[in-house]
């Protein structure tokens, strides 16, 4: 028989699965493999900072399905402070429920899990982590910073030489077959007109292409 980390009314923690009551609708458990779990958010039941973050039961635009449970939003009666546990698997829903002892439910997820935990419910979840901003030490290792750098991107240096304007020139004339291709049509049947818009622009002004008759 396998061993409870942590359980309440509402979740069940092993070593391997984290078991969601009351998550499907009518009726139904969620199971959740530990090693699937990416991020772990938790936060504190309050009704004015729950709107519209929060569900008694279903999907919110944020996106999360969340557990039942019919007093998430009312705390009258309650004898205990219930906190609000969204789980991220990687899924495009997150999964939401109720936690009743929230330092005994995240001792026991930590022991399974090393995903990062954050004391907060977002109110729009990324699909894709933020860039972190670079650390003004870490700026001014890169050898070759842009003007606004943020993230680690950098400018790679010129490391051929370089050669002079009329050198250059000069190899884009047409001195052989193979750089005369380079003007004009790869047909053989048709006749061999020379292909000025393919050829590059002079370099100097003492560099002349031929022209037309």
């Amino acid at each position: 028989m396998r061993q409870v980390l942590y359980q309440d009314s509402f979740v069940d923690l092993y070593a391997d699965e984290l078991i969601v009551k009351a998550y499907y609708f009518p009726y139904g458990d969620k199971s959740i493999s530990t090693k699937h779990i990416r991020h772990v958010y938790y936060r504190q039941q309050a009704f004015f900072h729950d709107l519209f973050v929060t569900k008694d039961w279903g999907m919110t635009i944020t996106p999360v399905w969340w557990a039942r449970d019919f007093r998430r939003h009312i705390r009258i009666g309650k004898q205990t402070v219930d906190f609000n546990v969204v789980i991220d698997t990687g899924s495009s829903i997150k999964k939401g429920f109720s936690v009743k002892n929230i330092v005994a439910f995240l001792n026991a997820l930590r022991t399974v899990t090393n995903a990062p935990f954050e004391a907060d419910l977002p109110k729009h979840y990324d699909a894709k982590p933020k860039a972190v901003p670079l650390s003004k030490e870490s700026k001014e290792k890169l050898s070759y910073p842009t003007q606004n750098a943020t993230t680690a991107t950098y400018t790679p240096p010129i490391t051929l030489p370089l050669r002079p304007a009329p050198e250059l020139g000069q190899e884009a004339l047409p001195t052989s077959p193979e750089k005369d291709q380079f003007f004009f049509d790869e047909f053989e049947h048709v006749e061999r007109v020379p292909n000025y818009a393919s050829a590059p622009p002079a370099y100097a002004e003492h560099i002349k292409y031929p022209k037309l008759d």
